[in-house]
Order: C-alpha cells, then structure tokens, then sequence
C-alpha cells in the first residue's frame, strides 16, 4: 500500500498521517539510525498507539544495530502507550510528550530515561 502524504508549503518533509504509516514509512525509512543513535545498547522500547491508525511496535538496539518491527512478547526496558491523535501531536511538535505524560494522555511504564531519548528525535520528524 502506497504511503499517505501531504507535503507542507515550507518545503518540510512529507509528513505521516497516522502512527502507522509514521512507523512503517518515516521511521522505518528515514528515522531508525537517528533512535538508535539516541537509545544505549541493548534496549527494547515499546510503542502501544491506540484508536485509528494505531498499532504495536518495538525498537530495540542489540549487537550495535537497530530494529524497528510488530511489538514482541518478552521483557521490555520502556513502553510508551497514547491514542493515536496525542502521539502523533508528540511527533509533530504540536504537543511536549513531557506534557501529555503529566496531563495523563501518555503512559510511560519502565525506563522513563529512555522516552526522554527519544524526544530529541520523534518531534518534527512524522
């Protein structure tokens, strides 16, 4: 299935419509060297988006390469759980993920050091 796109009128990059396409297209493709970087060896974050576009994915860093794929069962060092519309707020830049944890929309179960991470990464970049 073709990705889902709207190109802004700034000349920013093509943004993802929804966690999944935002998973499987963005971060899969233009994003993934940039969270491992962000992310120690040998980690497991969980993503759980709920409601429409939503999904379940990991990323995990192991042997110094990283993997985006479906969420796996076994141990996790970090999971994120949000609806679908808060994260993709997050990854826009339209909403601090350190706000929406505070307010309640963002769950964060684990190592919250990890989230913190990837902030730096996620905003802007869908």
């Amino acid at each position: 299935m073709p990705m889902q796109t709207e190109r802004t009128g700034t000349g920013s990059p093509l943004m993802a419509q929804d966690p999944r396409l935002f998973f499987e297209e963005t971060l899969g493709s233009r994003l993934l060297r940039r969270v491992g970087d962000a992310l120690p060896e040998d980690v497991v974050v969980g993503f759980q988006i709920t409601g429409p576009g939503g999904g379940d994915w990991q990323v995990s860093t192991v042997a110094g390469r990283t993997r985006l794929e479906p969420l796996q069962a076994g141990p996790r060092d970090c999971t994120v759980r949000c609806p679908a519309d808060v994260f993709m707020d997050i990854v826009r830049g339209n909403l601090d993920a350190r706000d929406a944890f505070l307010d309640g929309r963002l769950r964060l179960l684990g190592d919250i050091g990890l989230a913190l991470r990837l902030q730096s990464v996620l905003p802007s970049a869908a």
